[in-house]
């Protein structure tokens, strides 16, 4: 009985190498990722071949911070899953490299681009990185401005704020975070 192997095996030996290319395509032509300081970002990529047949290969990261879930593949479409660790990376701070994807249709890379983001905090109104979009926030709804004002995600927005604001914020939640604390607070950092 003649197995595939063998009936390719044969074909070889006759002279036949003629092999279907794939026709590789990938759903992104550069990856952009916005990472939160010290967290983990997961994304993804699609390859895939326009005609029939599996794409056989490998991919692998330029970056220790990247890392590809599986490295090999054999299917159609691939959607390769990866993670970008930002631990010890601060905001501002971009990192740059690709993924190189060697597979049975040739060898290609995919640029990629890290961005680390200041800490934020989600509002019924958007993101809140700033204390001037903290005070945007008290403008439309003094209410959710002052949920988040007594939340511990408010210390986060406050890392990066000059000494004097983290203190005032500091001393006034020794006393109380009521409404009139908000008021001080925007007050003391000039944004009333």
């Amino acid at each position: 009985m003649e197995t595939p192997m063998k009936n390719k095996i044969k074909e070889f030996s006759k002279g036949n190498f003629k092999v279907e290319q794939p026709d590789i395509r990938f759903s992104e032509t550069k990856i952009y990722m916005a990472v939160s300081e010290g967290e983990m970002y997961e994304g993804s990529f699609l390859i895939q071949n326009q005609k029939d047949g599996n794409i056989r290969g490998l991919v692998y990261p330029s970056s220790f911070r990247v890392r590809c879930l599986e490295e090999g593949f054999d299917a159609n479409p691939v959607r390769v899953n990866f993670t970008f660790d930002g631990t010890g990376l601060l905001p501002g701070q971009v990192e740059k490299g690709k993924f190189t994807v060697v597979c049975n249709g040739g060898e290609y890379e995919l640029d990629f681009t890290a961005v680390v983001e200041k800490p934020y905090i989600m509002t019924a109104y958007g993101k809140v990185q700033t204390l001037d979009e903290f005070k945007n926030l008290a403008i439309q709804d003094f209410g959710e401005a002052k949920r988040l004002f007594r939340s511990r995600q408010f210390w986060d927005l406050l890392r990066y704020e000059e000494v004097r604001i983290r203190n005032l914020y500091h001393n006034m939640r020794t006393w109380s975070l009521d409404e009139q604390a908000l008021e001080e607070f925007l007050v003391g950092i000039k944004q009333k």
